[in-house]
């Protein structure tokens, strides 16, 4: 028996309920988790926290925490957790609309959203998250704790970890590949200016689009997201910016764009007509295309001009 593994094959919602009991009962673990999130310290008193919560319009969050801040106003970290699984079509955004809409229903009054996964798992993930804790991060944690109960808890996620490299195996969806291909060809062909980032294989819903014009400032970039119908400038951590940033662009508002604070990052977006790539020929949707790359020259030029005129850290 002691050959054995404690766990035949741990999955998700194992640790889902692991994360969901610490957050419950342990005050220690909150603190810490909560200061991984935000990146300062804070205190915590926890009001709850719940698995599996569900919005019949915006979908589920994996774990919803909620805890009283210094200022006793409510907040709220919404979790998502993955050991190996692919990513849904714009999960982050959907966590970040389920946030905003707690904000709304008066749930809390501000809220972050998280991705906890093995590490590997982290570096290829694509999905926008306000923060990204590891499994590795967590197990350090509960092993330091030096009780048998910590150590078994950091076992489990140990375990949830060799899954992930044992059983990952990237998906390629031809068709969006296809479309992707064609996509960032054309804009090399037409649009050189926009950067394109280059072609790979995607799996089914990776369907963001993306363009560096300044390629020595990765901190910008644009990005046409196909399923969201938004196209946006992106300025990467500049959160702490945002009143310099809607200031100098305050006058695109008018003209159908928004600008907004997203996780860390300040966007600038505005819609775009639908395109559904599972159904539709690239060749089928070019006018859509081309409103979208004309969208892209626009972001670009008046990206230009901010340069011009601000010093960009």
């Amino acid at each position: 028996m002691k050959e054995l593994n404690t766990f035949q094959s741990i999955n998700e919602r194992d640790v889902d309920l692991l994360v969901l009991e610490e957050l419950n009962v342990s005050d220690s673990f909150a603190q810490w988790f909560v200061c991984r999130v935000r990146e300062e310290i804070t205190s915590v008193k926890t009001l709850g926290a719940w698995h599996s919560v569900i919005d019949t319009n915006l979908g589920e969050s994996d774990l919803v925490y909620i805890y009283q801040s210094d200022d006793l106003s409510s907040q709220a970290i919404l979790i998502e957790n993955k050991i190996d699984a692919s990513a849904q079509a714009q999960q982050g955004d959907r966590y970040r609309l389920r946030g905003n809409r707690g904000l709304e229903d008066g749930f809390w009054q501000d809220f972050r959203t998280c991705i906890i996964a093995p590490k590997a798992y982290i570096a290829r993930n694509s999905e926008p998250y306000d923060a990204a804790i590891s499994y590795e991060e967590i197990m350090v944690y509960l092993a330091a704790q030096g009780d048998k109960r910590g150590l078994y808890k950091a076992q489990t996620l140990r375990d949830a970890i060799k899954k992930n490299r044992r059983g990952y195996v990237a998906t390629v969806c031809p068709k969006t590949t296809e479309f992707a291909q064609q996509y960032l060809a054309y804009v090399s062909e037409h649009f050189p200016q926009l950067n394109p980032e280059q072609s790979k294989p995607r799996a089914n819903g990776h369907d963001w689009i993306h363009f560096y014009p300044a390629p020595v400032n990765k901190k910008v970039r644009i990005i046409h997201q196909i399923y969201g119908k938004v196209i946006k400038l992106q300025f990467l951590g500049q959160a702490d910016n945002f009143d310099d940033i809607k200031s100098h662009f305050e006058g695109l508002e008018s003209s159908g764009y928004r600008i907004i604070k997203s996780g860390k990052s300040v966007n600038i977006e505005t819609p775009l007509p639908e395109i559904l790539i599972a159904e539709q020929s690239f060749d089928s949707v070019l006018e859509e295309i081309s409103i979208a790359l004309n969208k892209a020259k626009q972001l670009h030029s008046w990206m230009e001009n901010y340069h011009s005129v601000c010093v960009f850290r």
